[in-house]
């Protein structure tokens, strides 16, 4: 309903990407970093070229990379985002040092981690397990 919506953008996109639908996804998250106004042109064409030339993997390590200078220079990114980013690129020990931190500052959008289909794969791993007893969504 409102395609200048960061946050539409964004889940969006993440349900495009569980539809094996990347190109339609890294689109959509491009849109999303853009109307977010955290990276700049020059990096969302970095991205998008990354895209083009090495994939999805490749283009989720480079934005959550992307994210976490943001954060080091002071700009703040929410580390759940840096999980997320690093969860869809399969690097399951940096997602989870990440979704660590979002729980440490309990970060909004935690509740996501029980349901959100990027962490799927790690929803066995001991650590994941420990992050969703620490939020309570788990027993």
């Amino acid at each position: 309903m409102d395609p200048n919506n960061a946050l539409t953008q964004h889940f969006l996109a993440y349900v495009l990407l569980k539809m094996n639908r990347p190109a339609e996804a890294v689109a959509h998250l491009l849109r999303a970093l853009e109307l977010g106004s955290a990276f700049t042109a020059d990096q969302l064409a970095d991205l998008q070229r990354t895209f083009e030339t090495s994939g999805t993997t490749a283009f989720f390590r480079m934005q959550a990379q992307y994210a976490q200078q943001l954060t080091e220079r002071g700009k703040y990114r929410s580390p759940l985002l840096i999980g997320l980013a690093y969860g869809a690129a399969g690097d399951r020990d940096l997602a989870l040092s990440w979704l660590e931190k979002a729980v440490d500052e309990h970060a909004p959008w935690l509740p996501e981690l029980k349901l959100e289909p990027t962490y799927d794969p790690f929803r066995s791993d001991p650590r994941f397990i420990a992050l969703l007893k620490r939020v309570g969504l788990e027993k």
